[in-house]
């Protein structure tokens, strides 16, 4: 075999004469790689013996980007015997895999075959001279091949398309990617043969790799979706779904391009499909869950597969069906995964739960719906049973992760709310596992308030060091909590390594916070109102209006759980003489003592400008004796002047409510006379009551 390339206006009987003054020369090899350009005829020379039994004999060569493929035989070389192109159809085969051109009959057997090939970009020019029963076997395996590759991504598009309609199952990137292979496939294999305008589709030289490019931004998406980055990474979802638009772009820049760059284009086309397989198998690479290695195995073999095709234009490999084509085999199948392994794990999924419940067990939706079902219902009932704003946010979070608990599982939950309402909240279920948020939220507080401003739900792996020394991917779900800036707050689940939330899970984790938030910020509200008519603006403690129905309250609560409740009657000494701003001082700075003394749930209220009432449920008269000589010890330690220079104290008296007593008036009446007894004996100390007084 010999090569030579000459200007299209040169003609073969030029070239052999010697007038063109150019000559073949000689090919060591079976091939040869050319680039082909426009106005350049690429001429071979084949000198071969054939058979004597005059058998038709053909020549062949791979299908590619050649406009016109010609037959001269030695005698007469201005005249081709035979001609095709990848504009002509040919009718025996269905797929033609090859270029086929019929010797003349009655050829001689030690003969010279010139064929003259105009063409466009990268050639890999690989002639062969076959019988009949070998161009029969390689139609037919051509046909079988494409008719496989070509039904099996057309299935693949309709099946998508129609559990979307059918299902609302998230398959139409799927189904824009399996189109988007389908389309490339068929115009980069050169088997369309259709004209837009009067212009043939396959005589647009850049159209391939146009399309193959394009076809990679429906691919980066599907593996977007298939990887759940939306959930897990949405900063890189949103990378990937910019660089699909982005490659759309440069496919319609492509098919501008001047003809003279179609061999650039190629090399660009290849590795653009290239750096795309990279790119999908690392995103579907860093998720832990196995089930999806398979298809970025797969998608790391497309790098070698997109190789191969290299090497065989360079002539290092053979020109097979499977070294040209065997990287759109393997996108098929990437589209089979991506269609089908979500469909067949959900269905063995409820598969093993039917199994190991038995018929008893409820499915997930009916989970779902008991979880939404006591969720509102147990906030409605810590709504109308909560005492003030924090108690409220306390037990919305409480029933948030309480309602998740048994949907999800988990090893731990924490909800983490920063300036919500003034306050920053850490509420860890189970308590063991406070330690381990708190670390988490002091290494890696920047990423999960970044992650709160985000709307979806998120699935996440995190490196930090926690109390028993560095923790590697911790496995964990965030869901963002609806805060008005500039609070901000997340709840999160730490799940184990098998275990991944499917999206109506995550979507309850997102209807769940917003209703504990909501919740609290109606509490908040209700709250402030309740404040505003029974909080005494000056003291921050109760109004004198509310005292009856504060003790009625606390008089049934301790009937009821039968517990003591003892009484404090706090009075100010000296009071008088201050002045009206500072009487407001000391009044505030003695409500605030008594507040830091007091447990959660014990209530103070202003009786009278100088005097405030206690009720301590669950204090016997001891111990309420005793915190009444802290209150008393806390305030003259303050050291503060009154208008007569002494030093502000208090008198205090303490009484109990005594078994089987209907009203709690008889043990304030006792509080009101102890305190009498603590003024009489000079104040500044404490009195107290422990029986009736006849």
């Amino acid at each position: 075999m010999a090569i030579v390339q000459a200007p299209s206006t040169i003609s073969l009987d030029q070239i052999v004469s010697g007038r063109a003054k150019i000559g073949f020369t000689p090919v060591v090899s079976d091939g040869i790689h050319a680039i082909g350009r426009p106005g350049t005829t690429i001429w071979l020379r084949i000198r071969t013996q054939l058979p004597t039994d005059d058998a038709p004999r053909f020549v062949s060569l791979p299908r590619q980007a050649i406009d016109s493929f010609r037959l001269h035989v030695d005698g007469n070389p201005g005249n081709p015997v035979a001609s095709t192109g990848i504009a002509e159809t040919d009718e025996a085969v269905r797929w033609p895999d090859s270029f086929v051109l019929a010797l003349p009959a009655l050829t001689p057997r030690n003969t010279t075959l010139y064929l003259e090939i105009q063409g466009q970009g990268h050639l890999n020019l690989r002639p062969r001279v076959i019988d009949q029963a070998q161009w029969r076997e390689r139609a037919r395996a051509s046909s079988l091949a494409y008719d496989l590759l070509y039904s099996g991504l057309f299935g693949i598009f309709v099946i998508a398309v129609a559990r979307r309609a059918v299902t609302g199952d998230r398959t139409l990137r799927v189904a824009a990617a399996a189109f988007g292979a389908l389309c490339a496939a068929v115009v980069g294999n050169y088997h369309l043969q259709l004209s837009l305008g009067g212009t043939s589709l396959a005589a647009i030289p850049a159209l391939p790799v146009v399309l193959w490019v394009m076809a990679c931004a429906p691919l980066l998406w599907a593996t977007q979706q298939f990887a759940s980055l939306e959930k897990t990474n949405p900063s890189l979802a949103t990378l990937l779904d910019r660089a699909g638009f982005a490659l759309v772009a440069l496919a319609l820049l492509m098919l501008v391009l001047p003809v003279w760059l179609v061999p650039q284009l190629q090399v660009t086309g290849l590795l653009v499909v290239a750096a795309t397989s990279v790119a999908c198998a690392a995103v579907l690479f860093s998720d832990p869950r196995q089930w999806r290695w398979l298809p970025a195995l797969v998608w790391v073999a497309m790098v070698p597969a997109m190789a191969v095709i290299a090497l065989g234009f360079l002539q290092l490999l053979p020109a097979t069906r499977l070294v040209t084509r065997g990287f759109q085999l393997l996108l098929a199948l990437l589209m089979v995964i991506y269609l089908f392994a979500p469909w067949i794990r959900g269905a063995l999924q409820e598969r093993q739960r039917r199994l190991r419940g038995g018929s008893t067990e409820q499915s997930a939706e009916q989970k779902i719906a008991h979880a939404r079902e006591w969720m509102i219902r147990s906030l409605q009932a810590g709504m109308e049973n909560a005492s003030d704003e924090g108690d409220m946010e306390w037990i919305a979070y409480r029933r948030l992760m309480g309602g998740l608990k048994p949907v999800l599982p988990q090893h731990a939950a924490a909800v983490i709310a920063m300036n919500y309402h003034n306050e920053d909240l850490l509420l860890v279920e189970p308590k063991t596992a406070e330690p381990w948020f708190q670390m988490l939220l002091a290494q890696r507080g920047s990423l999960l308030k970044n992650l709160s401003r985000s709307l979806a739900p998120q699935q996440i792996g995190v490196d930090f060091t926690g109390p028993d020394g560095p923790v590697q991917q911790a496995l964990l779900a965030v869901i963002p909590l609806p805060i008005e800036r500039p609070g901000w707050g997340v709840l999160v689940i730490e799940r184990s390594s098998n275990v991944s939330y499917s999206d109506p899970e995550l979507d309850l984790c997102t209807e769940f916070a917003a209703l504990a938030t909501t919740a609290g910020d109606e509490a908040a509200t209700v709250m402030q109102l309740r404040q505003a008519n029974e909080i005494e603006p000056e003291s921050g403690v109760y109004r004198r209006e509310m005292v009856e129905q504060l003790l009625r309250r606390a008089h049934e609560s301790a009937a009821l759980k039968r517990k003591p409740l003892s009484l404090l009657q706090i009075a100010i000494d000296n009071f008088e003489p201050l002045s009206p701003e500072s009487s407001a001082t000391v009044a505030r700075v003695v409500a605030d003592i008594i507040r830091e003394e007091i447990d959660y749930g014990e209530t103070i209220a202003r009786v009278e400008p100088d005097q405030f009432l206690v009720l301590l449920s669950g204090r016997p008269i001891g111990e309420a004796r005793a915190l009444a000589e802290r209150i008393c010890a806390a305030v003259k330690k303050l050291g503060l002047p009154t208008a007569d220079e002494k030093v502000l104290g208090l008198s205090i008296g303490v009484s109990q409510m005594l078994m089987g007593e209907r009203s709690p008036q008889l043990a304030l009446e006792r509080a009101v006379r102890a305190l009498a007894k603590a003024r009489q004996y000079g104040g500044n100390q404490v009195q107290a009551v422990a029986g009736a007084v006849g």
